[in-house]
């Protein structure tokens, strides 16, 4: 797995980073929002997500189509593609 270094979003202060599997597919975003000013330390795995940061999670049939996500935003619904 690689770990994108999360980056400033166009709000202000924002980081988002990424994890992406050996074929360069991400497998999971998450918006750490300000990270309450704290020095950000980089994950090595998938991180669960909690009350300040949101997950968003791809999953990918065997063919490596993503078939299947799961979104923060609505409520860490599964949403099948």
């Amino acid at each position: 797995m690689s770990f994108k270094r999360p980056a400033p979003s166009p709000s202000a202060g924002q980081l988002r980073g990424s994890l992406s599997d050996a074929l360069g597919r991400e497998q999971a975003s998450a918006d750490y929002g300000t990270n309450a000013a704290a020095a950000f330390s980089r994950p090595a795995t998938i991180r669960a997500r909690s009350d300040t940061v949101l997950v968003n999670l791809t999953a990918y049939n065997t063919a490596g189509e993503a078939y299947q996500t799961t979104d923060p935003e609505r409520g860490g619904h599964r949403i099948d593609l």
